[in-house]
């Protein structure tokens, strides 16, 4: 019986692997970015922001008196949009206008906190 020598691993293998797996993890982790503009969330490469980008999109989207909400999905890689299926929903719209409660109350607001004009 002849028993085959076991080979060690190279130590600069096991560390270019290891390397390599870093900086793989720093490029391809993502970074989240939250918008105000009704619930958009971007997340992009940690290192390199042009790397990707995938946009969560929603939202608001005013029309003729109307509020509505794109919402859908965006995806960049190295600056070319490849897919994009953002759209706008209809069915979840409402009016601009306000009943007239919350506009006799704005009036009030408006009238309290309003600056002489020293005349």
């Amino acid at each position: 019986m002849s028993q085959r020598a076991k080979k060690k691993p190279n130590k600069g293998v096991v560390a270019t692997i290891i390397v390599v797996a870093i900086i793989l993890t720093v490029v391809l982790f993502p970074r989240r970015n939250c918008l105000l503009d009704g619930g958009t969330v971007i997340y992009r490469s940690i290192a390199f922001e042009r790397l990707y980008q995938v946009e969560h999109r929603h939202r608001l989207y005013d029309e003729a008196g109307y509020v509505y909400y794109e919402k859908g999905y965006i995806v960049t890689l190295f600056g070319m949009e490849v897919f994009n299926n953002v759209y706008v929903d209809y069915n979840d719209g409402h009016s601009l206008e306000h009943p007239p409660e919350v506009e006799a109350m704005n009036k009030e607001i408006d009238r309290v906190l309003a600056i002489p004009n020293g005349d």
